[in-house]
């Protein structure tokens, strides 16, 4: 059994209902290489206490959260449930990407690249093209040659889509 960190009272874990639905399941140990089992045990572990206590909530592509002043945006490849957050104001747009791009030479030009053998990456290549035309910031990790925190200018043209 690994061990994870203490609940933290009160607060309330959100999560990608893909991602849930994937990494919760037990069934889930029969459909990933038995070295990523370990990945199993920490989310059920990590996730037990506050499923348990009732603040365990999960959110879908579309989503507004927040109010509306956060958009969930799908990312799958990474995990099943990966996902940005746009926030939009005063006609300027953000979106936190995280690490959808941890192998980017791969990911920005073949946006249907996956971890996981679900290929639910519909979103992503639009998302690349929208980021691309619209001149969005984005924020989150891209490893460049050793370099992470790197910033360029994005092309979504077909066959230069990156950095």
């Amino acid at each position: 059994m690994i061990m994870v960190m203490q609940p933290i009272p009160y607060a309330t874990v959100w999560v990608p209902k893909a991602d849930a639905e994937f990494w919760l399941d037990s069934a889930t140990t029969e459909k990933i290489p038995e070295i990523q089992h370990w990945f199993i045990d920490v989310a059920q572990n990590a996730t037990a206490p506050y499923i348990k206590a009732g603040r365990f909530q999960t959110f879908e592509n579309g989503d507004d959260l927040l109010n509306g002043l956060v958009k969930v945006i799908g990312l799958p490849g990474h995990t099943p449930g990966h996902s940005g957050f746009r926030i939009e104001s005063a006609g300027e747009t953000i979106l936190f990407w995280g690490d959808i791009t941890h192998l980017p030479t791969v990911q920005l030009s073949h946006a249907g690249a996956t971890d996981y053998r679900s290929g639910h990456y519909s979103g992503k290549s639009s998302e690349f093209t929208r980021v691309g035309s619209e001149r969005n910031v984005v924020n989150g990790y891209l490893d460049r040659r050793g370099a992470p925190g790197i910033s360029g200018n994005w092309s979504s043209a077909p066959g230069r889509r990156g950095l």
